[in-house]
């Protein structure tokens, strides 16, 4: 299942970088290829300074933001946050973004909670390693389709 949308990724450790903004790929297999080779930024987990990152820097006109699309965050951690989240997350929700939150490893599920836009068990998934990602991709593909309901934002936080 496939659904139309832009995509940006921002990475995050104690420092928040975006890798490419919404506007950045035209099509599918430039977006493979740098997904692909994405390196991994490992390092400390600034989650909240992620957020507040991402709805400062991402989520804006000028780097492919469309005033009618629906915006979607997808927060991928593999830790407990050394930061405040709370704040940052309602703030991003504040903002008509709709929060997905995925952990991994050692990610603290309440911490995912509080990320996640409700239901839970539509933007909330937990899973005990990398190698597990694969089982929920078909479940999170559906999901997000239905979030972006037409030409939408995707955007991914990568921890």
């Amino acid at each position: 299942m496939a659904c139309a949308s832009l995509t940006g990724l921002a990475q995050y450790s104690g420092d928040p970088k975006t890798e490419w903004y919404l506007n950045a790929h035209a099509t599918r297999q430039s977006l493979q290829y740098a997904v692909a080779n994405l390196p991994y930024k490992g390092g400390n987990t600034m989650t909240g300074m992620a957020l507040n990152y991402i709805l400062q820097n991402n989520f804006k006109a000028n780097v492919g933001l469309r005033p009618d699309s629906r915006k979607i965050g997808v927060l991928v951690t593999d830790g407990k946050s050394q930061d405040e989240i709370i704040v940052n997350s309602q703030k991003l929700r504040d903002s008509g973004i709709e929060l997905y939150a995925i952990g991994v490893k050692d990610a603290d599920e309440n911490e995912l909670r509080s990320i996640a836009s409700h239901p839970d068990d539509i933007h909330m998934y937990n899973v005990k390693d990398f190698s597990f990602l694969l089982d929920i991709v078909d479940d999170l593909t559906v999901n997000l389709c239905n979030s972006v309901k037409g030409p939408g934002t995707v955007s991914h936080i990568l921890d």
